[in-house]
């Protein structure tokens, strides 16, 4: 893994590894509506940008807003689900993972292929982006933190 321009990837061999159980970890809590545990992820100026037509708006900032989101997602019975298939890290070191995404709404179940975008800053999630278009989110993936 090349160093990156914030001083990420200076922290040998296990570094990408890290990275990698980290974003599969915050699937497994977002999934779970763990929020609390989530956060303790994810960089206090997190940015998480959505697709439309999954969640409400284009994106939430830190950790207010994230928490917002799923305070309202659940009120109004919504949920999110994401199945990861595939991962790998970019050499800047951010996780490109593809899957499934799931968004259920009065009982009412859609999935779609979706292609994710995790970016760290301080050992800490600084980004998760969502992309509907493989190649754009790996191009999105490779221009770096």
């Amino acid at each position: 893994m090349q160093p990156t321009a914030d001083g990420e990837g200076h922290d040998g061999p296990a570094e990408p590894l890290r990275r990698l159980q980290t974003a599969l970890r915050m699937v497994e809590l977002a999934n779970a509506q763990a929020i609390d545990e989530l956060l303790q992820l994810a960089h206090p100026e997190i940015v998480i940008l959505s697709v439309p037509g999954v969640a409400p708006g284009p994106g939430y900032f830190g950790h207010a807003e994230v928490r917002g989101y799923f305070a309202a997602a659940g009120a109004r019975g919504a949920q999110v689900q994401v199945e990861i298939h595939r991962l790998e890290i970019t050499p800047a070191g951010t996780v490109f993972a593809g899957g499934l995404l799931s968004t259920s709404v009065d009982g009412v179940t859609e999935s779609v292929p979706a292609w994710f975008v995790y970016r760290f800053r301080d050992k800490l999630l600084s980004a998760v982006e969502t992309y509907l278009d493989r190649e754009r989110g790996w191009q999105q993936a490779l221009a770096g933190p």
